[in-house]
């Protein structure tokens, strides 16, 4: 239900942020960032529809070609020292993110703090494209699905290796089931992660 989600999302902040949600501190709320009852209605879904195939498998290409390989330092832990994250939210905030309002592709709805998180649980390369843009909820609920690599996780990732070009130009945003639940996508975003997972089968 809203109330329980409402809960779940006050404890992970508190948890996260030590301080309580925006909810308990108006004033803390961005003012940039508009929520679908200041507009009166609820903000669409962002799009960004594929217009040149051929293009973008170049595109992806080129990127997936000239990525970094994932490095790893030991410092007392292992430690992921390749990562981008500023490369990484810039890729995300083009697709999912809109001037007034940022969503989450998980539970499709605005979100004042967005997170990216990982597709894959061991990624080979550092590719922008292969992160997900979800809300802090949505966020800790992909990762306990994807560190148990439940039936649901290994579902989602043979439907996203199974798609076709059709399936991906057919809708937009694009519906994969996950679990109980659906992840959207652009379709340029999904297009590239389809063909990112191609190329990672075939290396």
């Amino acid at each position: 239900t809203e109330r329980d989600r409402a809960l779940l999302f006050e404890e992970e902040f508190k948890r996260r942020y030590g301080i309580p949600p925006p909810q308990a501190l108006p004033s803390m709320e961005p003012r940039s960032v508009a929520t679908p009852s200041t507009q009166g209605r609820v903000p669409a879904f962002p799009t960004s529809d594929v217009r040149n195939w051929e293009s973008l498998k170049t595109h992806v290409m080129k990127g997936f070609l000239s990525a970094q390989p994932v490095r790893m330092e030991k410092k007392m832990r292992s430690v992921r020292v390749s990562q981008d994250e500023s490369a990484i939210h810039a890729y995300l905030e083009s697709h999912y993110c809109t001037r007034e309002h940022a969503f989450c592709q998980l539970c499709h709805t605005v979100t004042l703090f967005p997170e990216a998180v990982q597709l894959e649980a061991n990624p080979k390369r550092e590719l922008p494209q292969m992160n997900l843009h979800l809300c802090p909820i949505c966020a800790a609920k992909f990762r306990t699905l994807r560190q148990e690599e439940t039936g649901a996780y290994n579902d989602l990732l043979d439907r996203l290796q199974s798609l076709t070009r059709a399936d991906i130009l057919r809708a937009s945003p694009i519906k994969i089931p996950c679990g109980e639940d659906e992840l959207w996508f652009t379709q340029t975003h999904l297009a590239e992660i389809r063909l990112l997972l191609a190329l990672n089968s075939e290396r």
